[in-house]
């Protein structure tokens, strides 16, 4: 049985925003970060609905942070395990999460490259804004590999390397740490990205863990184009059709889109 996709953020969806996403959204304006949050809030559920998971498999949310994305989909009958390294992060979610909840929500603290359960134990694994912060990302990736069952599949969402806004100056290449060992003895801030994958590097990262990659998509007009769009009077839902299509483009997505999404197996 599929998981009920949704159509729209409901008052039960905005219960698991961040606090300063929840005040930027009940403001009710039109602004930046209340389309961003919203369409990519919106999109991941949707696939996480058709393409990952349905109500009688298990489900983990890698890097929960608040546990956004673990309760929404608990609130549509599939049980999710949220893992974070934050203490404070698991402590603020289990706040938010009402008693009858409880039964399809597990909260686990835990380091991403030793993950505490025993191999195919999941059907579905969310890795969403998570992969730019490890530094060992292909350690990472393996121990979702192991945790994944045969048949599973696991969505991954993370900044788009090749997009014209990014600073790479900021970040390192991730061809280069292999080539030149840049990160030796690097130590990144949890907030900071590590690195910012391009699509073929992505792609390459993946291959050699032994994924295979289902679904390639483009999520997000940069941040100095939405703005201007935002401004004109048009339904939120043409400007989301608009931008799928565009994004649709790969060449175009390169360049414009903020975030990449795949589906893996």
């Amino acid at each position: 049985m599929k998981l009920p996709k949704p159509e729209s953020l409901t008052d039960v969806d905005m219960r698991f925003l961040y606090k300063h996403d929840l005040k930027v959204l009940q403001t009710r304006k039109r602004n930046l970060h209340h389309y961003v949050y919203e369409t990519t809030f919106r999109k991941v559920l949707n696939t996480i609905c058709d393409d990952c998971t349905d109500s009688n498999k298990k489900t983990l949310d890698l890097g929960c942070a608040q546990g956004n994305v673990s309760m929404a989909l608990s609130a549509r009958g599939c049980y999710c395990v949220g893992l974070d390294l934050r203490r404070s992060f698991l402590k603020y979610a289990q706040m938010k999460v009402e008693p009858q909840e409880r039964k399809c929500l597990d909260w686990i603290c835990a380091d991403a490259y030793n993950l505490p359960f025993k191999p195919g134990s999941f059907n579905c694994v969310i890795a969403r804004e998570i992969l730019e912060h490890f530094s060992r990302p292909e350690d990472a990736m393996l121990e979702v590999k192991r945790v994944l069952s045969f048949s599973g599949n696991c969505l991954i969402t993370t900044p788009n390397g090749e997009r014209l806004s990014l600073a790479r100056k900021r970040t390192y290449s991730y061809r280069g740490y292999f080539a030149q060992n840049e990160l030796e003895g690097f130590e990144c801030k949890p907030s900071e990205h590590v690195f910012e994958f391009t699509t073929s590097e992505l792609y390459d990262l993946l291959s050699a863990c032994g994924f295979k990659i289902e679904k390639f998509e483009y999520l997000v007009f940069i941040y100095h184009v939405l703005p201007f769009f935002l401004r004109l009077p048009l339904p939120l839902t043409f400007l989301r059709r608009t931008e799928d299509t565009i994004l649709s483009f790969p060449s175009i997505g390169k360049t414009l889109a903020h975030t990449v999404m795949c589906i893996i197996r």
